[in-house]
């Protein structure tokens, strides 16, 4: 007899309001999604895929901007072991140096020595790399002294 009750009250239980998710409909159970749970989970995997889209899209152009900063470091550094090893000559003045890059669109390094008054042969040596990555101009530069003959 408790068995019964136990039943009978299971069933009640589907007839309130709260329940009518789990209710059985025209005698059938309700299985599946609904249209608009669907519909709503279709939206939220296009918003998620268009913000995946957008931050890849940021992430090739940061990633090629880096590279091109890398690249304008290593060409710096380079300039300034040619001057210290006396390759580069120290004549006063501005001058462009001829350079070949993989990573930026342009890119032109300036070399630029002032001898200075005291002590005899110390050089200010600048040298400034300009890259254009994406149609943006970044600047990259290095200020040192240097020994050279008086």
């Amino acid at each position: 007899m408790p068995r019964e009750r136990q039943r009978y009250r299971a069933l009640l239980d589907l007839r309130r309001p709260s329940m009518i998710g789990l209710a059985m409909r025209n005698g059938r159970r309700r299985c599946g999604f609904s249209l608009i749970e669907t519909l709503v989970a279709l939206a939220i995997v296009a918003l998620t895929m268009t913000i995946g889209m957008s931050l890849l899209a940021q992430q090739t152009g940061i990633t090629r901007r880096v590279q091109a900063h890398h690249e304008a470091l290593r060409i710096v550094e380079s300039t300034l072991e040619s001057v210290r090893a006396g390759a580069v000559p120290l004549s006063s003045g501005r001058v462009e140096l001829p350079v070949e890059t993989v990573h930026s669109d342009a890119m032109t390094v300036w070399l630029e020595v002032l001898p200075r008054a005291e002590p005899a042969g110390l050089h200010e040596v600048t040298i400034e790399a300009r890259y254009v990555v994406k149609r943006r101009t970044l600047r990259r530069s290095v200020r040192t002294l240097v020994w050279g003959s008086p």
